[in-house]
């Protein structure tokens, strides 16, 4: 269930975080699937969202259980920077093609 995948997922950033010569990914599909955007060059933020209602209270503190696991964890920068100017460049060009045919379509 949802628990044993959030445990593994524990596992991967913990093993991340000591620079683990085995991370592992596989333990769980939820894990194998993130493995490209938790390694690498990727970034990752998690965001825990709890529920003030009596009837959550044990999800709610499980949710904060895990949290604080991963608070400690840092995974360092992004490995790989990538050159924003061209796709500045791509947006720029977007915007003018569409305020082009915005004023074609007014006639």
């Amino acid at each position: 269930g949802i628990n044993k995948s959030l445990s593994a997922l524990g596992d991967v950033m913990e093993a991340l975080d000591k620079g683990s010569n085995h991370v592992p990914f596989r333990n769980s599909k939820l894990t194998y699937l993130l493995q490209d955007s938790l390694g690498g060059s990727a970034r990752c933020m998690f965001i825990f969202a709890a529920s003030p209602s009596e009837l959550n209270s044990d999800e709610t503190r499980c949710t904060f259980k895990f949290a604080k696991r991963l608070r400690g964890i840092t995974l360092g920068a992004a490995k790989k920077n990538v050159d924003v100017s061209a796709l500045e460049d791509r947006l720029n060009e977007a915007r003018a093609d569409a305020a082009a045919a915005a004023r074609e379509a007014k006639g």
